[in-house]
């Protein structure tokens, strides 16, 4: 892949709105590419966040650079998306803060199941490092946008 492909890509996935509905819906409304697209970059962003948290953990702390990096190739939209789902999803896990369930609670995650009942939300829950790590992390992120709402 080249150099310009690689931008172009970043670019696309930056760019590319939230699908708000579950494949279901997707189907019945002929949105089956908006939705695809949309769920990659969920996963995409499920993984860069992992990889960011990774990167970024030493001495005990999460060092703030590891918001701006997965902010700048997705945006806050999904990854306010992504991150919300995933507390959702880890409902009981007594490492996720009470103030980031509540804020949690104020995302819209569109439930999305399929014919058998298998949660397809669950394969962009962010769950590869330690959930104490992403309650960290959600708090940067919620500071940031904060001041970029407001700023």
């Amino acid at each position: 892949m080249t150099k310009k492909t690689e931008v172009t890509m970043e670019k696309k996935i930056g760019d590319l709105p939230v699908y708000q509905h579950s494949a279901g819906y997707a189907q019945e409304h002929g949105e089956l590419e908006a939705y695809r697209a949309s769920y990659e970059a969920n996963v995409a962003c499920r993984d860069m966040i992992e990889t960011a948290i990774a990167e970024n953990y030493r001495d005990n702390r999460l060092c703030e650079g590891a918001v701006a990096q997965v902010v700048e190739q997705f945006g806050y939209e999904r990854l306010l998306y992504v991150l919300a789902n995933t507390v959702k999803e880890k409902e009981n896990d007594g490492r996720i803060s009470q103030s980031n369930r509540e804020w949690a609670k104020a995302i819209p995650v569109a439930e999305d199941k399929d014919a058998w009942s298998q949660n397809h939300n669950r394969y962009f829950i962010v769950d590869r490092c330690n959930p104490g790590l992403v309650d960290l992390f959600i708090k940067q992120i919620r500071k940031e946008y904060q001041k970029f709402a407001n700023g």
